[in-house]
């Protein structure tokens, strides 16, 4: 029998809420950060690429393990 995993924590659904509009309109959503990580691997990221990498690796806690996963 499959069960579902708790719900995130009131103060992380909080943070998402706050800052996902923001995130979205600087091109640093999941996806975008998906993507640069990918291509991080294949070429060199210019100076945006790599600021909006960082920014939302701070911001975003369920995204900051992918750039080690990815490289390993």
């Amino acid at each position: 029998m499959k069960t579902n995993p708790p719900p995130p924590a009131l103060s992380y659904r909080i943070m998402q809420g706050m800052t996902w509009p923001l995130m979205k309109l600087m091109g640093l959503s999941c996806r975008h950060f998906a993507r640069l990580c990918a291509e991080r691997l294949d070429r060199t990221l210019t100076l945006g690429e790599r600021l909006r990498l960082v920014l939302h690796g701070l911001l975003c806690h369920v995204c900051q393990p992918l750039p080690r996963q990815l490289e390993n």
